[in-house]
């Protein structure tokens, strides 16, 4: 929905009542009586539903985004200080006169194509849950650029005032440099997807899966990771530590099973408890014969230093 509102503010399609209707609408405007409270009701709702497609996208967005809060008041209060703001103008006009109000112009239409990226910044902003980390990080990296470009191309030369042009510079420097951010993490993950490729990995989530796998690698060495997709400190580990070529080299000389408790299952609690894991990140070494080392074992995050030395320590020990 986002998405939509966002490229009806960069003039894809117009959002607005049928043109016969706002026409009877308009006339009808005309026959109210001003000088009471109900005729300037009446006018200020008929008005609402005729200039309405200009605010329909940020009012639809908002609504969205209230709806989401799952909070009555916070969320009838967004919208009440949302219709303040809507009427601030027409108060102003109406108190002080239409000369404090700035002047109509192209400037308008460079605004609303603003309030397009706020769009898109919102719909990525809810995006997460729904979106494979590459491909958010992708468009997040390429809204961001593509922001970029327009305040600089299409918005600086129409700037005169010295400071407004640095400030724009300014801004414009940050979200290039922001989006490059996110595109550079998509080609690590690209590239730490590309190494895991390369690296022969088992992938268990019970006993019972984890026993099979032990049993498939008899007198072999084993490296059990203990990983789950909400544990933050496994990250740096998944796209730092793994992916380097020494520690890809030390790993092609044991079995590697990595233990994901991202979606829990019962007999996880058992296993746990066995093995005596406190939670991920965790990582387990057994010798040949399948017993852990459990002076090599770490807990935590740690460097590729610390788990080379211990992998090191681990197939020193085989005969």
């Amino acid at each position: 929905m986002f998405v939509l509102f966002a490229f009806n503010l960069f003039g894809a399609f117009q959002l607005s009542l049928p043109k016969g209707m706002l026409q009877r609408l308009d006339q009808w405007q005309q026959k109210q009586k001003g000088g009471t409270l109900i005729g300037a009701g009446l006018m200020g709702m008929i008005a609402a539903l005729i200039v309405g497609p200009c605010m329909s996208a940020p009012l639809a967005g908002a609504l969205i985004y209230v709806s989401q809060l799952n909070q009555p008041m916070l969320g009838a209060s967004y919208l009440f200080v949302l219709g303040l703001g809507l009427g601030l103008p027409l108060f102003i006009a109406a108190v002080f006169g239409s000369h404090l109000l700035p002047k109509p112009g192209i400037w308008m239409d460079r605004l609303k194509f603003s309030f397009g990226f706020v769009m898109l910044a919102l719909a990525l902003y809810f995006a997460p849950p729904l979106l494979p980390g590459i491909l958010y990080l992708g468009l997040l990296g390429v809204v961001l650029i593509t922001c970029s470009g327009y305040f600089l191309f299409k918005m600086l030369p129409h700037v005169h005032r010295s400071v407004s042009k640095i400030v724009l510079m300014l801004l414009s420097g940050l979200l290039v440099y922001a989006g490059g951010m996110q595109l550079y993490h998509v080609w690590s993950q690209v590239q730490v997807a590309h190494v895991k490729s390369r690296l022969e990995l088992q992938r268990v989530s019970t006993a019972a899966q984890l026993q099979q796998v032990l049993a498939k690698h008899p007198a072999q060495p084993v490296v059990i990771d203990v990983y789950a997709d909400w544990c933050v400190a496994c990250q740096p580990i998944e796209k730092e530590v793994i992916p380097r070529s020494d520690v890809q080299a030390a790993l092609q000389n044991v079995v590697r099973i990595k233990l994901d408790l991202t979606h829990y299952h019962p007999s996880q609690d058992e296993l746990l408890k066995e093995w005596q894991i406190l939670g991920p990140p965790t990582f387990i070494f057994l010798n040949a014969a399948h017993q852990e080392q459990r002076e090599l074992r770490l807990t935590g995050t740690f460097s590729a230093t610390h788990l080379l030395g211990k992998l090191q320590q681990l197939q020193g020990e085989q005969p």
